[in-house]
């Protein structure tokens, strides 16, 4: 699909979010879409809101007070009416006007909402933007938790549940089905599951999985390893290493923590910069590869990383813009 350049952003999400969901999406779909979601800030902040409404839309799906705004929008639009939704009961008001807003958009008629039989979904995506870990309830009843700047695909169940990371990781709680394995695929890894909780990140030339509890099997070409409750696994530049007793820390990032422990602040920076529009910059390679240890909040954390290099006279602010903050040393 290749959607035109238009000025507002939003229309050309909610095109991409009807187009993903189309019985014929192909690789080149998907390809496309991650072009347009990455090219701009504007796109993933719209992307992220679309995501938002289907979600509500999902919960709404069946409502009949939904239907009956769509049916007189579609009436006011047609006569050439410029009146406002009539809102609900207090409570779903925004709800039900956005995903009425955006059903309009799309073109879906208020019949599917009225007939309470959801389209079946042959795959979805999620995506999310800098600062954004959204919560999604797969069709199986798993949780799947996706950090910030992450992008996921979750293919429709069948014999197998599958879900591919992009980019990005998230983390899973899986509902016990021993007749339907749940895989995760990152790059040629595939992790196997049953009824557990763990996390998948795939980074440029770096896979971790953290195991929480339960079993899983990560296959890579040639070799796989089996994880105990506790363990991380780390594949770099094809070598594996294996922590025992590591993965509370890993998975800390649902709850707005992280982590670092001798860790190159470069590392510690990109980690950083997922949650903050305002990116740290170092340019310096001697600063980029001094080690650092430390916990610091998602929300916050590059503020608080800047202020403990000034008072440690490890680094020091050279520029500080609306869109990013370059350290140099002192």
């Amino acid at each position: 699909m290749t959607v035109p350049h238009r000025d507002d952003a939003a229309t050309a999400a909610a095109g991409w979010y009807a187009r993903l969901r189309a019985d014929d999406v192909d690789e080149a779909d998907h390809a496309g879409f991650r072009a347009w979601h990455d090219g701009d800030a504007a796109h993933a902040r719209s992307w992220a809101t679309i995501g938002r409404v289907g979600h509500a839309l999902d919960a709404l799906h069946g409502d009949d007070r939904l239907a009956a705004m769509i049916a007189t929008a579609k009436g006011d639009r047609a006569a050439g009416s410029t009146r406002r939704f009539p809102m609900p009961a207090r409570g779903l008001a925004p709800k039900l006007a956005m995903a009425a807003a955006l059903l309009l958009t799309l073109g879906i008629t208020g019949g599917v909402i009225a007939s309470r039989t959801a389209p079946v979904m042959r795959q979805a995506i999620v995506a999310t933007a800098i600062g954004q870990v959204r919560q999604v309830r797969l069709p199986d009843g798993s949780v799947m938790t996706v950090d910030a700047q992450s992008v996921v695909m979750v293919d429709a169940p069948g014999a197998e549940r599958r879900v591919r990371i992009d980019r990005g990781r998230a983390m899973f709680a899986v509902a016990k089905d021993a007749a339907h394995p749940f895989v995760v695929t990152a790059g040629t890894a595939s992790i196997r599951a049953l009824g557990t909780h763990f996390s998948v990140e795939v980074e440029p030339g770096r896979l971790t999985v953290a195991l929480v509890e339960g079993s899983v099997r990560v296959d890579l070409p040639g070799r796989n390893r089996q994880l105990a409750p506790g363990d991380v696994l780390t594949l770099t530049d094809g070598a594996i290493t294996v922590r025992a007793g590591a993965a509370a820390i890993g998975t800390e990032w649902r709850t707005g923590t992280l982590t670092f422990d001798s860790l190159p602040l470069a590392e510690v920076a990109a980690r950083l910069n997922h949650y903050s529009a305002q990116r740290i910059v170092i340019a310096d390679p001697a600063l980029a590869r001094r080690p650092f240890s430390g916990v610091l909040d998602t929300d916050g954390g590059s503020d608080a990383l800047v202020a403990a290099l000034a008072a440690y006279r490890t680094a020091r602010v050279t520029e500080r813009t609306p869109d990013h903050i370059t350290l140099a040393p002192f």
